[in-house]
């Protein structure tokens, strides 16, 4: 077959000027691209090109627009004035199809070889080509064009079916694909997902291997992160679009056209909705300095929303939850409607941020869950003002408070509830930013001075504790195996 270069072929030098307008290039440099892969043939005059710029810059994307249907200037000749009117004439009574890149197969084959003669390497061509153009072409497809572009030949009305079959990294057995993208890092597996459907659906199905997770928030909407098996993968906006890096000393590499948020949100629901996912850690948290309140709201919006659509309850040991995360615009506390969407009885131990007065009626409506009940070891930052609701840790083996604005009060009823509960075996309790000295009293009230060890032992009902002073704010509860 004769190739068919741009510049015999109206829509292709049109979609390619497209195409760089929707990449941000401008008309010289759009120009001087064209020339320099057309040499001794001028592909568009600069005249047109500056006209097609200008005007798919103002939002017409139209690539079969008939130039002549301009208005005329101010001096024309009445033949002119005639050939117009029946030019417009006709165009209403047959108008010209509109014609976007997508539309057309030759146009979008016309951007690919842009790309091809620009040498920008396959990925970034393909991934660029989904968000300037359209995702609808495969992978496979978009290899094929580019690579026969690549080695020299420009004809976009080639006929695949000529080719012999050829066997895509995608056609391999889907056991051998599978160990391939097992041995990728984690950040390496979003890029590859991105790909194409059926590398989505293969990274997707491995997903059931990751055994912790967490999604962090930065300080402000520009930058998220996830922690997928102790590898970070940063996600951060970018002029072109989001990006994700290891860490911010590397490069990012282009993923979509949507924010951080969105496409983080977007690869957590794709690890989280696998059936056969077993976590041992989940890790929702926020940073406490978020500049913006709507940000705060919004990630957490979200990030509930991921929890909501998910077709099952998540399977997690250990759960840690920030309390910016659980509180919604009104500042309502919302742990209730976030831990039921994890399994009963698999949860044994969960992580809490600071809670405050006002968190105690969503608090209560928590507590009455079988996920709350059937957990064994509970770490919470209590900020009080009065009591701590301890009866609601009776069944809890291991307790872990950080107390602020604790009183003597609270360690009474750390004594006469929580220690007097068959099942509590541990404990650490840390009050801020008063002292714990002299309490001791309030165990062994015959107790006129603290031991060199700072242990002292108490009886309840059902075992025998060390109570352990040795620390300035904190107090260390564990059983005493020797009595």
């Amino acid at each position: 077959m004769v190739a068919t270069p741009l510049h015999n072929m109206k829509i292709a030098s049109r979609a390619v000027l497209l195409y760089q307008v929707l990449d941000k290039k401008g008309v010289l440099e759009t120009f001087s691209e064209l020339k320099h892969h057309s040499p001794g043939n001028e592909i568009v005059r600069f005249s047109d090109a500056e006209f097609w710029i200008s005007r798919f810059e103002s939002g017409n994307h139209d690539l079969n627009y008939d130039k002549r249907l301009e208005p005329l200037s101010a001096i024309c000749s009445p033949i002119q004035i005639l050939r117009k009117t029946a030019l417009r004439l006709r165009n209403v009574f047959r108008p010209r199809k509109v014609i976007h890149i997508s539309d057309s197969q030759v146009a979008m084959r016309a951007c690919i070889l842009f790309d091809a003669l620009n040498e920008i390497p396959i990925f970034e061509s393909y991934r660029k080509f989904c968000r300037l153009v359209s995702n609808s072409m495969e992978y496979r497809d978009y290899e094929f064009w580019y690579y026969l572009f690549y080695h020299g030949n420009k004809e976009l009305h080639y006929v695949q079916s000529e080719e012999p079959p050829q066997t895509s990294f995608v056609d391999l057995p889907i056991q051998i694909v599978s160990d391939i993208l097992d041995g990728l890092t984690v950040l390496d597996r979003m890029i590859v997902r991105r790909v194409s459907r059926k590398l989505e659906a293969l990274v997707d199905k491995n997903h059931h291997s990751i055994k912790s997770v967490a999604a962090h928030s930065l300080h402000d909407e520009s930058e998220c992160k996830l922690v997928i098996d102790g590898d970070l993968v940063e996600y951060y906006n970018s002029p072109e679009g989001c990006k994700i890096r290891k860490d911010c000393r590397m490069n990012g590499i282009l993923i979509g056209s949507g924010d951080c948020l969105e496409l983080v949100m977007a690869d957590l629901k794709a690890i989280l909705q696998n059936p056969k996912l077993k976590l041992r850690m989940f890790n929702m948290n926020m940073r406490c300095d978020i500049k913006s309140e709507e940000y705060r709201v919004e990630y957490g919006t979200r990030l509930k929303k991921v929890l909501k659509l998910l077709p099952h309850l998540l399977d997690v040991k250990k759960l840690k939850l920030d309390s910016n995360f659980l509180r919604d615009k009104e500042n309502n506390y919302e742990l209730a409607s976030v831990l039921s969407h994890f399994k009963p009885g698999t949860l044994e131990h969960m992580i809490l941020g600071f809670h405050r007065e006002s968190d105690i009626p969503g608090f209560e409506k928590a507590v009455r869950l079988e996920q709350w009940l059937q957990v064994k070891n509970i770490k919470m930052y209590w900020k009080v003002d009065g009591r701590i609701p301890l009866e609601h840790f009776l069944h809890f083996t291991s307790v872990n408070l950080e107390i602020w604005n604790g009183s003597r009060r609270n360690v009474i009823d750390i004594r006469n509830i929580l220690i007097e509960s068959p099942h509590f075996r541990y404990g650490r309790f840390k009050f801020s930013p008063i002292t714990i000295r002299g309490l001791e009293q309030m165990f062994d009230p015959n107790l006129d001075r603290l031991p060199l060890d700072c242990r002292i032992n108490y009886r309840t009902r059902h075992r025998v504790f060390v109570i352990n002073f040795a620390y300035h704010s904190e107090i260390l509860i564990f059983p005493n195996f020797t009595a």
